[in-house]
């Protein structure tokens, strides 16, 4: 019947009830929702990790709880002279397409083949733009050296004299991190410092050395 008929005979069409936009959707009886998000927080912490794996940089830069950085609005007291353009975030967007019959055949080396690239391309995303965000401080701060049509070693020891070296317990040196491009290293693993060179270069530690030890000593200020 496709009619309802009302008390004084009249046909009518019968009423339709609107769906309730706030109301909970029906879980689906073959993936309940602790499963799904239990599924989200593994596949987020394989992908990170393998990022690591796959961008070694990524391993040795500390972490902070966004809630913890200091917001938009602290930051712009240029009154105070404590404002800077160079807090900024770094944008990173993986897009992934999920091949039904794979989660249906439970394929799994396709699905951690896909995981996989997603990793690699989440750190390489994030990796370059903590590099290009490190050229932007050098550039503000007069940090950056100018390499073009230079010798190795001359570049390497203006570095090392313009860096800030730290020292562990035990005295000895912790050296920044070089990073380089693969065809860059490979160059370079062929060429070695002159002997005048490697002078230079440990008078500069041991200069810093010195002031480090200096620093130390120094009693603190109230």
């Amino acid at each position: 019947m496709t009619r309802d008929e009302s008390d004084d005979g009249d046909a009518h069409e019968p009423a339709i009830a609107e769906p309730d936009a706030g109301a909970p959707r029906p879980e689906l009886w073959a993936v309940p929702d602790e499963f799904a998000e239990g599924a989200a927080r593994w596949f987020n912490r394989v992908a990170k990790s393998w990022s690591v794996e796959l961008h070694p940089m990524l391993g040795k830069i500390g972490h902070e709880k966004a809630t913890d950085l200091p917001s938009e609005e602290d930051l712009a007291v240029a009154d105070l002279g404590l404002s800077t353009s160079l807090f900024r975030p770094i944008h990173v967007q993986v897009a992934t397409t999920v091949d039904l019959d794979e989660v249906l055949t439970f394929d799994v080396p396709a699905t951690l083949a896909r995981l996989f690239e997603m990793a690699d391309d989440w750190g390489g995303q994030l990796m370059r733009g903590m590099l290009s965000h490190i050229s932007d401080v050098s550039d503000q701060y007069g940090q950056t050296v100018d390499a073009s049509g230079r010798e190795f070693g001359e570049v390497l020891i203006e570095s090392l004299e313009r860096l800030e070296i730290g020292f562990d317990e035990n005295d000895d040196p912790v050296m920044p991190t070089l990073v380089l491009h693969p065809d860059l290293l490979v160059k370079l693993q062929e060429k070695s410092l002159t002997p005048e060179q490697e002078h230079r270069m440990v008078e500069i530690l041991e200069r810093k050395r010195e002031e480090h030890r200096a620093s130390q000593r120094r009693p603190d200020l109230p």
